[in-house]
C-alpha cells in the first residue's frame, strides 16, 4: 500500500496513518484514497490532525527536519524548471 501510495495520483497531499490487518490484499486503492481529507498545503499537521501543539512550539528537531524537507522540494521544483 506504501508503494501505491507513492505512485497514485489520487494520494498526493494525503497523511496516511497505515494499520497492519489480516485479509486479501487489495488491488485497487484509488477509491479508498478519493475518500480522504486532503491536508492543508503548508501546513506540518494532517487534515484531521487536533491542534494542540502550535507550529512554533514544535520540538526543534521536527522544524529542522521541516525546513530541510521544505529547501529540499524547492530545489527538486527548481531542477524540474530549468531541466
Amino acid at each position: 500500500m506504501l508503494l501505491t501510495a507513492h505512485t497514485t495520483a489520487d494520494a498526493t497531499g494525503l497523511t496516511l496513518e497505515v494499520v497492519a490487518e489480516r485479509g486479501p490484499e487489495q488491488s485497487q486503492l484509488d477509491s479508498l484514497f478519493a475518500g480522504l481529507r486532503a491536508d492543508v498545503p503548508g501546513n506540518a499537521d494532517g487534515a484531521l490532525d487536533p491542534d494542540t501543539l502550535p507550529h512554533g512550539a514544535e520540538p526543534d528537531r521536527l522544524l529542522e527536519d521541516l525546513r530541510r524537507i521544505a529547501a529540499a522540494a524547492d530545489a527538486h521544483e527548481v531542477g524540474a524548471v530549468t531541466a
